[in-house]
């Protein structure tokens, strides 16, 4: 009697699960149409939103019918189906584009693994993140270590912009593993994911010294760009580097440390912006020497005196152009 009955459920679920959708065969022929009109006009917007407004459904049965033969036929034709798929909520329509999300497909005749396309990847990942769920995050969160570091990079931005906490542990490894050229914008991307996500202020400063201490310029100015306003608690290091390099570095990396000392309030580093200003020609170097102190609330009146300092000497000299004249006398009123 239980068997019968344990039969009965199984075969009625089953029936259940695997029934498939019925389409109206006008409704099949006009989603169908639509489909077809992407094949040589994959851009348009428009055919997108009439055919999601035909219900999901619908859209969703007939699309699985026809999908992998648009593919072979017109593989640019799947970056808008894929982006019509992120609409849908059901499993069947997260496992279909996360398999585009891989990086490579087969051919049905001789099992050949073919190289998907960088473009079609990056677009099955935003599609699958359009809504978000422990599902669709499952999805993706191994792209994160993806071996493309262009699509690697387009992956850490997504979740950064998401505010994916998930992200948070695996880009914290695929920062410290991204030593090579190939990997700078990788190293970055990361980098920022764990600066604007992460709440632990060790791990953030351990990224924040790791870029500004790094041999290369680049790395070190994107990691002066990275620092927060305000700062992190304990970034007593950070803090001390970023006085060594305004006392070693120029042009725009002085520049961007200048910005840090503001952003950081370094309060004991006053002098050195001061001398920073008179010592350097730069304009916009000036500007954020004297914008640090304005945050590092620096003396007002002392303030005001710089400023039109560097206005009146722009008037006997040409070193300050029209633009950062104007940039000058805003602060100045912004002082006031």
């Amino acid at each position: 009697m239980k068997l019968g009955l344990i039969l009965f459920f199984i075969l009625n679920f089953t029936n259940l699960y695997c029934e498939t959708i019925k389409v109206p065969l006008e409704i099949e022929n006009k989603i169908y149409v639509e489909l077809k009109k992407l094949e040589n006009n994959h851009k348009n917007k428009e055919i997108v939103r009439n055919i999601l407004k035909i219900k999901a459904e619908y859209v969703e049965e007939i699309i699985f019918k026809h999908i992998d033969s648009i593919e072979e036929l017109s593989p640019k034709s799947i970056v808008p189906i894929v982006k019509i798929l992120g609409h849908f909520n059901t499993h069947r329509a997260i496992l279909t584009i996360s398999k585009y999300a891989e990086p490579y497909q087969k051919k049905r005749a001789n099992e050949e693994k073919i190289e998907r396309t960088r473009h079609i990847r990056i677009t099955a990942i935003k599609s699958i993140l359009l809504t978000l769920s422990k599902e669709r995050i499952a999805h993706t969160i191994k792209y994160i270590k993806d071996q493309d570091p262009i699509f690697q990079s387009s992956v850490l931005r997504t979740f950064r912009k998401k505010k994916i906490l998930e992200g948070i542990v695996p880009a914290y490894q695929v920062f410290k593993n991204s030593s090579s050229e190939k990997k700078f914008n990788v190293k970055v991307d990361a980098a920022s994911l764990i600066i604007n996500l992460s709440k632990d202020p060790l791990m953030k400063n351990n990224v924040l010294l790791n870029m500004i201490n790094d041999a290369n310029i680049h790395m070190r100015k994107a990691g002066l760009a990275l620092i927060p306003d305000g700062g992190n608690a304990n970034d007593k290091e950070v803090r001390d580097r970023v006085i060594e390099i305004i006392k070693k570095s120029k042009g725009g990396e002085l520049e961007l440390a200048c910005k840090s000392a503001g952003k950081l309030r370094i309060s004991n580093g006053v002098d050195l912006l001061i001398k920073t200003l008179s010592d350097v020609k730069n304009p916009m170097t000036k500007w954020e020497c004297l914008y640090a102190l304005f945050l590092i609330k620096y003396d007002k009146d002392k303030l005001k005196i710089l400023i039109k300092e560097q206005i009146d000497k722009s008037k006997t000299k040409s070193y300050l152009k029209g633009g950062d004249q104007i940039r000058f006398e805003r602060l100045l009123k912004y002082v006031n």
